[in-house]
Parts: C-alpha cells; structure tokens; sequence
C-alpha cells in the first residue's frame, strides 16, 4: 500500500497540521515505513513550484476581506496550476491523504481525471474550516462577510468531506465542533467511513529549569502558577480564561496564584495585574509549561489539543474545559486531568482552588499518573503505526 500525504509544509513548532504531520513523518522515519509527503516534493530541485506556498493568503491589514477571500476562492478555482502533478506520478499511490479541505476542493479535479486510488480528509481546526477562516485568518465576522462569499466558501467544506473516500480523526468527541458549528454536518458525513486513532507527540524537552524560569519572571518558587499557551482568541476560551483569572486574582482562597500566559498577544489582550504575566511567543514553551503547577485549556470549542499531550508528557496537571477532544480525556479515571464545565467560570474557579489546596504530595502522585499516560498511550514510536492500521481499516488495504 503506497500512500501520499498532501500537505505542503511541515514544521517542528508551529501547531496544528505542520506540526501534526511533523510528528508524523518522524515517527514514520523511525519505524522504516514507505510514506511519502508532499513536502518533499516540493523541496526537491527538481519540481518548480511555488504558487501552493502562497494558497493561504497572508492577510494585509486594511484589505477588504471580502476582496482577500474572493481572491482565495479564484486561486482555489484557478486550473492551470497542475503541472508539476504529473512530476510526482500520483496514480502510482493507493491512497492520498489530505489535510486541508482547501487543498482537497482545488486538486480533485486533477485527481478525477488521472488518479484511481482512494482519497482521505482529515482537517484539524477547531471549528468548520470555513469559519475558522473567516474568524481566525481574514480577522472579521460571518455578518461582515458578503452573502455569496460565505457560500462559496462553505461550499467548498462541504465538497472536500462529500468528495473524500474515507475520514480520519484522533476520536469521535474531536467531530464535535464540527457538529456544533456546522448545521448540516451530520447529514454530510452520514455514509462516510471514518477512522479513529490518537495523536502522539515527541516527549517534550525542557531547556531551563523551574527556578530559572521562576526567577526570571520574578515569580516565588512557593507560589502556584497556572500555565496557559495558545492564541488569544475567543474559540480558545481566552476571554474566559481572564475572567477566571480575575476571580481568582481579586477573591483568591489559595494565596500567591500567578497565571503565566504564552502565545502572542492578540486580538485579545491580558489582564493588568503583577500576578498575569505575557510571556508572548517564544522557541521555549516547554520549560515555562514545567515551571508551573497546572496547564489550563479553557477552549469554547476543540480538535485535539497537540500541547495537551506535550504538557501529559511534561507530567503537569491539567485542567480542560469539558468540550471536544479534551473530553476524550474523562477516559483516564483517577489522574491528574480535572474538567470544568463548557463556559462555566465559576466551576473552573472552584476546580482552581480544590486544586491548588492539595497538598504537593498529593499533586506529585498526580503527576506522575499523566505522565503514565503519555507512556501508555501517546508515544511517537507508535504514532505511524497506529496511522498505517487505521488507513488500512478504512480502506479495505492489506
């Protein structure tokens, strides 16, 4: 069985499919399986091409998104870009495995016309792509959006999954976004075959120690810091989270409570307390996540969170809102992953401080349970293993 990973970049740090596929592929090195990747493609002399770089438009500040999206849509339409497909000699892979329904709309046309093998989608965002576009890329509103711009762009969500063969997804509760932001998403995916298997993540690696980092940020060693990392958007919860943060910093029952935030700073901004600090972006998330006592995920809705197994490897406590992926979680009884309820501040203020009352005895034997779990279940030495089975499954290969 020879299969293709469509997707044109791959990167160590960035989240999301780059990252996913990453982790991938050097799972796949490791196990000395035959899996190709685009991205290499792409990087070799040989194929001359350059316009797949630019398919996601960057977004220029001032630009009427309506125009940025219309010209998204004419770039997805535009046939003549074809060419160097015939370079990688598609027909000789059994299966194609699309991450992006972007990519999937714009090349099967190609692909009806010269390829026969089977065709696969797994999208990552947090909600329906064509939301997270309009939303988290062009920065604006469904309602600020012209009427046919918004079709044309659910249309082309609808098509990838329609299209597809086979879907695959870490688990069932990561559909749920989908289900929650997409009206007719259930009836799009009824008679489709969909795979399920977990994502995994290389151990996460610290490069400076707690009390480097405590001291650094002026932030005592005896106090209880709770760790956010992520962007400061409204479908990760981030409003949410300085709400709880304000609750806690202004009525704390457990003193010296410190929220330590990484991420860049934007389109929502921090609080204006000694006791909130911004780190911003940086190439060193790890060793910040392992200074703290607890991660927090306050997502309003989710995938399946990469950083959530990063921080189960870093053995740390985690607090999840109960929605998504993150609820696949309630699966590992008696841990150190506690919930709070969807949206619910009061609930993660009392979870906070149950929490942060244990005695650090307690919250040590917790520790060590999640990173129990991220041995058992999460290691990158069966991530493309996994991956091969699944395929396999759905597709009727042996």
């Amino acid at each position: 069985m020879k299969i293709l990973i469509f997707y044109h970049k791959l990167s160590e740090r960035n989240g999301g499919p780059p990252t996913y596929l990453y982790n991938l592929r050097k799972s796949i090195l490791k196990n000395n399986l035959s899996i190709d990747f685009l991205s290499d493609y792409l990087n070799d002399e040989k194929v001359v091409y350059s316009s797949i770089r630019n398919l996601k438009i960057k977004f220029v500040g001032g630009l009427n998104p309506n125009l940025v999206a219309l010209y998204q849509i004419y770039k997805l339409n535009k046939r003549n870009e074809y060419n160097y497909l015939d370079k990688i000699k598609l027909d000789k892979y059994d299966i194609i495995h699309f991450h992006s329904t972007f990519d999937l709309y714009k090349y099967y046309p190609y692909l009806k016309k010269n390829y026969s093998g089977k065709i696969i989608l797994t999208t990552h965002s947090p909600k329906a792509y064509h939301l997270e576009y309009i939303e988290d890329v062009l920065k604006t509103s469904v309602g600020k959006i012209w009427n046919n711009v918004f079709k044309k762009l659910l249309a082309i969500d609808e098509f990838a999954f329609k299209n597809a063969d086979a879907l695959v997804f870490p688990c069932e509760e990561a559909l749920e976004p989908y289900f929650n932001t997409w009206k007719n998403f259930s009836e799009i995916i009824k008679n489709k075959k969909i795979g399920y298997f977990l994502t995994s993540s290389p151990e996460a690696s610290v490069k400076k120690d707690n009390i480097q980092i405590r001291e650094s940020l002026n932030i005592p060693n005896d106090a209880f810091v709770i760790v956010y990392a992520g962007r400061h958007n409204y479908v990760k919860g981030y409003d949410l989270l300085k709400e709880i943060a304000q609750n806690i910093l202004e009525n704390e029952k457990i003193k010296d409570v410190y929220f330590l935030i990484l991420g860049k700073e934007e389109p929502i901004c921090g609080l204006k307390n000694s006791r909130w600090i911004e780190v911003g972006w940086t190439s060193d998330p790890h060793s910040y996540i392992s200074a703290g006592n607890l991660f927090i995920l306050p997502n309003r809705e989710t995938f399946f969170d990469l950083i959530l197994i990063e921080v189960l490897s870093l053995g740390k406590l985690l607090l999840l809102s109960e929605t998504g992926g993150n609820r696949f979680f309630s699966n590992y009884k008696d841990s150190g992953i506690f919930f709070f309820k969807k949206e619910n501040v009061n609930d993660a203020v009392n979870k906070i401080n149950f929490i942060a009352s244990k005695s650090k005895l307690e919250n040590s034997f917790l520790e060590k349970i999640n990173f129990d779990i991220y041995n058992k279940y999460f290691l990158l030495d069966d991530f493309a293993l996994n991956y091969l089975e699944c395929v396999k499954k759905i597709t009727a290969y042996d």
